[in-house]
């Protein structure tokens, strides 16, 4: 469900700010991330599971989670790389 949800949203920020770099490259490198963590993911949970066991595999699922969403957010706020269509104000958000 939550790929459902997401999707959607991250194909209208890949077209938003792919215009400069091209749209092609933009979403080759979104499906190339998104088809790496689909492979990589289960493989690195099975590890830690047998390591460890199961509880612990949820704690390192919300790490993984907020560090991403963490370099993300800073990505963009930080990033430096802005379209010459859109510009973002202080809060990271973009400017029509």
């Amino acid at each position: 469900m939550g790929v459902a949800l997401a999707t959607p949203a991250l194909s209208a920020i890949a077209t938003i700010h792919g215009r400069g770099i091209g749209l092609g490259t933009t979403m080759g490198v979104i499906e190339t991330a998104m088809s790496t963590g689909m492979t990589v993911g289960p493989l690195v949970s099975g590890i830690i599971i047998e390591a460890v066991g199961l509880k612990p595999i949820f704690s390192f699922g919300a790490a993984v989670t907020v560090t991403g969403t963490a370099a993300f957010y800073l990505s963009l706020r930080y990033g430096g790389r802005t379209s010459s269509i859109h510009q973002q104000d202080d809060l990271g958000m973009l400017k029509t």
